[in-house]
């Protein structure tokens, strides 16, 4: 094998002897060592044959060993915190005498072995990587060897083994108790960056979540260290939690590589002012505090108007989690005040902070609800007043006044307190109510009532139907206040007084509707109290009377009646059946229930049916006269008994034998009861 290999010869004229010579300018590779054969050629010039060396068994001159002593290549490794690292260093070319690892100057005692076969010594070593600093990345580990110390070089190769750890810190210097709320916090993520690699991909997590704002990694690609970091603006107790920096070095097939910083966020939760309306029985304040809390915690209670601490009331909520509380119940309250609760963090007689939140009482009411015209007539302009309780200055409480009608909402607004009607009508008549909301709780909610009293009459005109037993009923409503006395009526400037077929009746004061009302009743009406009535009431307030018109009208069958009710055979009767007359009226009558058409019209109004000393016992009955005015007024009906007096004999038999047979004779008395 002639690669790489320099031969030169050399004669020497005095031995007759030729020197052959084999260099190497320098050593290439292990394969240039081993045993080396000199091999002799005796050319024949007469004969033109080669004489052969001499038996290649027989290697005492003819055979040489080249030793080559070197070491093989140990790959680089990366490994994270607490991972095995195992180095192994071969070296070749014979059974080396002295093997060891050293590192930052120190030699690391490990034992070689060796393998006579293949003449090479192996040194092993092996180790949990670990940070023996705030950061550690490159670690050069050099195995050096001697085959005989003292004479030969030592043969070495280096071990780089890359420790790949991340380190958090805190831009607060001291978290042990928390991070105030409202604090400005960043989170420093510092990581091995070897230049032997590509620069790792970082990413953020608070707990499982991905977190994506407020990270600046601009700083990443400096060498050996990484920089990201993440910061929290303005800290809240949503930002407690445990935050990780997680750093991918899949490229070099690490995984699982990160560090965590644990946040507590440290403060009081919002305390929310009291709107209180007056009379309340009590109001309750509760402060809560949430965090890192330590060993001690005094929470205290005072208000603007006395420093002194409060201790009536005060309840404390015990400590659930990393939360503690109290609450103050103030009995019967009256004004306005702050009142502040505080917390004092201590250990070991040390004070650590103190969280504090502030909240007012602010008493609110319905001060008046008043009317520009208390009692109105319908047509005047009324306004209607609403005022409450100013809100103190530097407190933010938006009040919302609503009037009412009844359950009809009139007016609401957050900046007027008024309602306007320009000119009265008598559905404005009746009780309102102001609410005013202070907040936007609706339990902070006060309401006034007031009754706004309008004047007036309201009347509907009647309409009855006349049937002989059927009433009529007229009503006048009085809104506004009270009347002094009952309500009076006239027919035609003639007084309608209580008795016989009249009645006269007026309430008592309606005090949710603000009404009075009067009905006249007439029974059995007939068609002649058809007519325009006045009803008149005076008020008690002011001595107002005010008056209204009802007008009664009506159809209906007024009479059925006979001029002689009872005749004898032979006699004079009229029956007349007197009604109100219109265009669509049907008249009809009946004899004994059957259909009865003997009676003639007289006139518009009135049917008759007569007898002039003609009446015969078939004239007894009952007879009924019915006037059908249509589906929507109705069809009165009335009845009469008509009476002829006759007497028959009537015989048994026309012709009797004597002796034979029973002599039968029957009297008929015919029209009302004989005695």
């Amino acid at each position: 094998d002639t690669n790489g290999i320099a031969t030169s010869g050399s004669k020497d004229d005095t031995y007759k002897t030729w020197v052959a010579t084999l260099s190497f300018s320098s050593i290439p590779d292990s394969a240039t060592g081993g045993e080396y054969y000199c091999k002799v050629t005796y050319p024949d010039a007469h004969e033109g044959t080669f004489v052969s060396s001499l038996s290649a068994t027989d290697t005492t001159k003819r055979k040489t060993n080249l030793q080559i002593f070197y070491a093989d290549t140990i790959t680089d490794q990366y490994k994270k915190v607490g991972e095995q690292v195992t180095l192994s260093a071969v070296f070749h070319g014979g059974n080396y005498q002295t093997a060891t690892f050293r590192y930052a100057g120190n030699d690391i005692t490990s034992t070689p072995s060796y393998n006579s076969q293949n003449k090479q010594t192996t040194l092993t070593l092996t180790f949990t990587a670990a940070l023996d600093s705030i950061r550690s990345y490159d670690a050069y580990f050099q195995a050096s060897a001697s085959e005989c110390p003292g004479t030969q070089p030592e043969v070495t190769t280096v071990a780089v083994v890359e420790i790949l750890s991340v380190n958090m810190t805190a831009s607060i210097p001291d978290t042990t108790y928390g991070v105030d709320t409202d604090a400005s916090l960043t989170l420093t993520c510092r990581f091995s960056n070897p230049s032997s690699m590509p620069s790792p991909i970082v990413s953020w997590n608070k707990g499982i979540t991905a977190v994506s704002l407020g990270i600046d990694s601009s700083a990443t690609g400096q060498n050996p260290e990484g920089v990201s970091k993440l910061t929290l603006a303005s800290t809240s107790s949503t930002d407690t939690g445990v935050y990780t920096c997680n750093v991918d070095y899949s490229s070099v097939s690490v995984t699982g590589v990160s560090g965590t910083y644990s946040v507590t966020v440290r403060g009081a939760t919002d305390m929310q002012d009291n709107v209180v309306l007056t009379g309340a029985a009590n109001t309750v304040f509760s402060c809560s505090f949430f965090g890192i809390l330590t060993t001690s915690n005094v929470i205290t209670w005072t208000k603007s108007s006395d420093s002194t601490p409060i201790t009536s009331g005060v309840t404390p909520v015990a400590l659930s989690g990393e939360t503690i509380g109290s609450t103050l119940t103030i009995t019967s309250p009256s004004t306005n005040d702050e009142y502040t609760c505080a917390l004092v963090a201590s250990e070991s007689g040390q004070q650590k902070f103190t969280l504090q939140d502030t909240a007012r009482i602010i008493m609110m009411q319905i001060t008046s609800f008043t009317s520009s015209e208390a009692t109105a007539a319908v047509g005047d302009a009324i306004t209607l007043t609403c005022e409450s309780s100013a809100v103190p200055q530097g407190i933010s409480l938006e009040k919302t006044t609503k009037i009412k009608l009844g359950s009809v909402e009139k007016m609401s607004s957050t900046t007027a307190n008024t309602y306007t009607i320009s000119s009265a009508l008598s559905t404005d008549n009746g009780v309102y109510t102001c609410e005013v909301q202070f907040g936007s709780d609706a339990a902070n909610t006060d309401t006034e009532t007031l009754n706004q009293y309008v004047r007036h009459v309201a009347n509907t005109n009647a309409f009855a139907l006349s049937d002989g037993s059927s009433s009529a009923v007229l009503t006048c409503v009085f809104y506004g206040d009270a009347l002094s006395s009952g309500v009076t009526w006239t027919l035609a400037s003639t007084a309608v007084t209580a008795g016989g077929r009249f009645s006269l009746n007026t309430d008592s004061h309606d005090t949710a509707t603000l009404t009075t009302t009067a009905t006249l009743t007439i029974s059995s009406y007939i068609t002649s109290d058809n007519g325009i009535y006045t009803c008149a009431g005076t008020y008690s307030t002011g001595g107002v009377t005010l008056s209204g018109e009802v007008t009664l009208s009506g159809v209906g069958l007024d009479s059925f009646s006979s001029t002689s009710p009872t005749v004898n055979k032979d006699g004079t009767f009229t029956l007349s059946c007197v009604y109100t007359h219109t265009d669509t009226a049907v008249v009809t009558w009946t004899k004994n229930g059957n259909a009865f058409t003997a009676m003639t019209k007289q006139s518009d109004g009135v049917y008759i049916f007569e007898r002039t000393n003609t009446a015969v016992k078939e004239d007894n009955g009952v007879y009924e006269c019915q006037v059908n005015y249509g589906t929507s007024v109705g069809s009165p009906k009335l009845s009469l008994t008509q009476y002829v007096r006759e007497v028959e004999l009537v015989p048994g038999a026309t012709v009797y034998h004597a002796g034979t047979a029973t002599l039968s004779l029957t009297c008929k008395f015919w029209g009302d009861e004989s005695t």
